[in-house]
């Protein structure tokens, strides 16, 4: 038989039945409350995590960006030059390079042009010793001794007024612009000759001189003349192979001078000169600019007193040159005066062909054409012959050659200052262009470090603005790991609470399990 309960134990055991339930209902609370602060940290942890990822994203972004800003900005402090800034410096170089040139080409024409001064200065200085040489010697000659007119033969003083006349012929032809013409020997003895023939014609019943005529045909009509005498002293004719394309010819008739003293010889020739200039037709073949040379001629009849002068101009064809040429040389400082003294030009009222008789006006005269054939070059002797004096022709010929070089010296001169004139202008033009290709080289890198300054100052700005992003997401990292740490540790400690809590609970379910067991025992 049992025993019998204890009703005292069994309130007790029922009190502490109610306690421990009590206690396991706290402690499930208290599980409870602890996990739903556990599933708040696990959501806290978890978002700390997504933060800390979206800032190490954005952190990576901002570095990768600030990467390329600097790329960008390196970039821009070794930018090259642009094209056209390239294309400026080639522009530039090129004209610097011609400038170069055009300096080295104006040097040297500079020097050309100092070179030929220095050449015309040597040339005059020796055109000069030779001037005065020939001066000295003229003086010399004419010191030691003139003309002894008492020795000189009746055709040596006649060869001197004809020489005299041909002296003022050329002179007044220089003047009017035409070529000094030379003599030509052969021509010469044949005008003395047929001057001769005119001196030695008597006159007809009414003293006229029957052969003072021009004879351009041979059926011209000349009393006294036969067919050979104009054959011989035709106008056209030419000696030998000579080919003369043209002639003019003029006669004077003197009588009341002579040539017994050096005084009226002179007079006879500025006689002869005058009267003939002073006729239109006969002045016009003075001056006809289709002869090169001529031949002349003084006939005296010295029975009579008359003086025959015959003078033709002749047209040689070029290259045609009689061999027995010769200039006509002053005989100044051989006759102690000077036979163009006094010669003076009528310009162009005495030009006109035909007019013979002096019928036209001055108004209907023409001016002298530009001379159309060149002149001959005279090579023998030129002066008549003399007894006496020194030989000046040396001289002459030495003042010619001077002369010819000086010449050439200044032409050269001139052409040399021309092309340094042209050289300088040359190097003006290049400098104005190569200054103009500077100006514009500099503008262009002007505008160029500009632009590259510019982009400096972008780029520049990019680098600080990703700088700054970079910056901050770098402290939005560090907070979101401070963040993350901070969840890890609640989490931690609200795992630590729930596990607790949990013991507490399986303790407190124990404690229950017990009193009830212990209840149960004081029942039966």
């Amino acid at each position: 038989m049992g025993t019998k309960p204890d009703p005292k134990a069994r309130i007790e055991a029922e009190a502490r039945l109610k306690a421990a339930q009590q206690v396991k209902s706290e402690a499930e609370s208290a599980l409870k409350a602890s996990q739903v602060i556990s599933a708040g940290a696990d959501q806290v942890l978890t978002k700390a995590r997504a933060d800390l990822e979206a800032a190490q994203a954005k952190l990576g972004a901002a570095q990768e960006e600030l990467g390329g800003a600097k790329a960008r900005l390196a970039a821009a402090h070794s930018s090259i030059p642009t094209d056209a800034v390239a294309r400026a410096e080639k522009a530039a170089k090129d004209a610097t390079e011609r400038l170069n040139a055009a300096r080295a080409k104006a040097e040297a024409a500079q020097a050309v042009a100092t070179t030929a001064a220095a050449n015309t200065a040597t040339a005059q200085d020796a055109y000069t010793s030779a001037l005065k040489a020939l001066k000295d010697a003229e003086a010399a000659s004419a010191e030691a001794k003139r003309f002894d007119w008492e020795k000189m033969s009746e055709a040596q003083r006649l060869d001197y007024v004809n020489h005299r006349v041909a002296e003022m012929t050329n002179e007044y032809r220089s003047q009017g612009g035409l070529e000094k013409l030379p003599m030509v020997k052969r021509y010469n003895a044949l005008m003395t000759e047929f001057a001769n023939w005119v001196a030695e014609d008597p006159k007809d019943a009414q003293g006229n001189d029957r052969r003072l005529n021009h004879i351009p045909t041979v059926d011209e009509n000349i009393p006294g003349a036969t067919r050979e005498d104009k054959e011989r002293f035709l106008i056209t004719r030419t000696l030998g192979d000579d080919q003369i394309y043209a002639a003019a010819e003029n006669m004077s008739y003197r009588s009341g001078y002579g040539v017994d003293s050096q005084e009226t010889a002179d007079a006879l020739a500025k006689s002869i000169f005058t009267g003939l200039t002073n006729s239109k037709g006969h002045n016009r073949n003075f001056l006809n600019p289709s002869i090169n040379a001529a031949g002349s001629g003084l006939g005296y009849n010295k029975a009579t007193g008359v003086f025959i002068y015959i003078w033709r101009g002749l047209g040689f064809a070029q290259p045609n040159q009689p061999v027995d040429v010769y200039t006509v040389a002053s005989t100044k400082h051989l006759a102690g005066s000077d036979a163009i003294a006094g010669v003076s030009y009528k310009d162009n009222r005495y030009v006109l062909a035909g007019d013979y008789k002096n019928n036209k006006t001055s108004a209907d005269y023409q001016k002298i054409k530009a001379p159309l054939s060149e002149g001959l070059t005279g090579t023998l002797a030129t002066a008549p012959t003399t007894d006496g004096g020194i030989d000046t022709a040396d001289a002459q010929e030495k003042v010619a050659a001077a002369q010819a070089q000086l010449d050439s010296a200044k032409q050269k001169e001139v052409k040399a200052v021309e092309a340094a004139t042209v050289a300088n202008s040359a190097v003006e033009s290049a400098t104005t262009a190569a200054n103009s290709a500077k100006a514009d080289l500099e503008s262009k890198t002007q505008q160029a470090n500009e632009a590259q300054a510019a982009l400096i100052t972008q780029a520049q700005t990019a680098v600080d603005a990703a700088q700054s992003r970079v910056t901050t997401a770098q402290s939005s990292v560090e907070d979101a790991k401070k963040a993350l740490g901070a969840a890890e540790t609640n989490k931690q400690a609200a795992d630590a609470v729930v596990k607790a809590n949990t013991a507490k609970l399986a303790e407190a379910e124990a404690n229950v399990a017990t009193a009830e067991k212990e209840v149960a025992a004081t029942t039966n």
